[in-house]
């Protein structure tokens, strides 16, 4: 049982597997994070937690056990008669990878049940995405237990995959939100889908300046308590609030091969 006083940290959205030629890897952006989180907290009395819902089948009852491997509770783990669990068809197409991100899967359907409602309440940081709100139900799900979660660090880690996304979902994340967290890729989409572009060119939005402007107008737009944006192999760039100077001696701790599901690091490490 978890007590009332942890610090919770909690993922939600999509709980997946990647699957792959020979192998599949647990994944899903949300599921990561807390799976990291709950690494560096149990010693200290804290804990991860996976806010998802996956298949009555077997791939289901496999992250449900890795998740009790790694001594995290399963309790907000639901489980939908009919949906399978979410999975990702990475292939390799003349050595380049391509994703399928199957839909209408167990994830699609996640309820705000009154076990979950009771988190929100008391978590004390809630990471989600935009993958996880491609569908209606889970998307309002997602929206109830964020705006519950009042006392919470709120992220939202942008994750743009294929077509599930749009204007209205991103904006609605944003202004839920206290922290965003989006790559330089991702960047430029977002200013342009919430109608932010200044229509400079393309050579001047490459540049870091344009990057640090557009990142404090996101800021400033949805008065943000931080904006993190990540670089690919070069380090992070965390953009905290006016007055207080930008960290540019961020390092990164390695790297991993990035899939559709989520950011690279892997959650569950080798």
């Amino acid at each position: 049982m978890m007590s009332s006083e942890e610090f919770l940290v909690v993922g939600l959205g999509e709980a997946l597997f990647d699957v792959f030629d020979r192998r599949k890897r647990l994944g899903g952006a949300p599921l990561n994070v807390a799976v990291q989180a709950h690494q560096l907290l149990r010693e200290r009395g804290g804990a991860g937690v996976v806010v998802s819902r996956v298949g009555d089948d077997d791939l289901g009852r496999e992250i449900r056990d890795e998740l009790k491997q790694r001594t995290m509770t399963d309790r907000y783990l639901q489980v939908d008669p009919q949906r399978p669990t979410g999975t990702v068809q990475v292939t390799l197409q003349e050595g380049e990878p391509s994703y399928e991100i199957v839909r209408d899967v167990a994830w699609d359907a996640l309820e705000l049940d009154a076990a979950t409602r009771e988190l929100a309440t008391r978590c004390s940081a809630v990471c989600y995405g935009t993958l996880a709100q491609r569908a209606e139900r889970s998307r309002h799900c997602i929206g109830r237990f964020v705006e519950r979660a009042t006392g919470a660090i709120r992220l939202f880690d942008v994750n743009l995959r294929q077509d599930f996304y749009g204007a209205e979902v991103i904006r609605r994340s944003c202004e839920l939100a206290s922290v965003v967290k989006l790559n330089e890729g991702e960047l430029p989409e977002v200013v342009r889908l919430l109608g932010l572009d200044d229509g400079e060119s393309t050579a001047r939005k490459a540049s870091e300046e344009h990057l640090d402007a557009q990142v404090e107008i996101l800021r400033k737009q949805f008065q943000l308590d931080a904006v993190a944006l990540t670089r690919g192999a070069r380090a992070p760039r965390g953009i905290p609030p006016a007055g207080e100077q930008p960290d540019r001696a961020s390092t990164t701790t390695g790297t991993a091969t990035p899939t559709a599901s989520g950011p690279a690091t892997p959650a569950v490490p080798g």
